[in-house]
């Protein structure tokens, strides 16, 4: 209950900072800003790495590049964060959910140094599931994609 809860409360404060408009971005900083995203950010309710990387058109695509599970290890080098673009403060693009290969749509913002809070949703933002992530080295005691 506590959870739902708290889930409700966050999605209501990121509404209402979205209605806003929260803080803005001077143009010429935009580009260096955005690409913040980049690099290995740890998924630790998968208990998976993920590497963001910015491709020739601006937009970001993000793949598994480590597991700590040997369960998840069919899952290495699948691209699970697709199209995504720096818009207005935050990246927004799509979440592929690595089992079922169902697309969602994705919002993420930095939530402090080294931590991005990622919305992974279908149609409506309040209908939707909260997930942190954080920026991490890639440790040695994970199964890794051979790429």
């Amino acid at each position: 209950m506590k959870s739902r809860v708290e889930l409700m409360r966050v999605m209501i404060l990121s509404l209402m900072f979205l209605l806003v408009g929260g803080p803005g971005i001077p143009a010429s900083n935009a580009g260096a800003v955005s690409d913040n995203l980049v690099g290995v950010w740890y998924f630790p309710y998968k208990k998976a790495y993920i590497e963001i990387s910015k491709g020739s058109s601006s937009q970001y695509t993000g793949r598994i590049i480590g597991v700590t599970e040997k369960s998840y290890i069919p899952y290495l080098n699948q691209v699970v964060i697709d199209g995504l673009q720096y818009q207005k403060g935050n990246w927004q693009g799509t979440f592929v959910h690595p089992t079922q290969r169902t697309r969602f749509d994705l919002s993420m913002n930095m939530a402090g140094s080294g931590q991005i809070e990622a919305l992974i949703y279908k149609g409506h933002r309040l209908i939707g599931k909260t997930f942190d992530m954080h920026r991490r080295e890639l440790p040695g005691n994970v199964y890794m994609s051979s790429h």
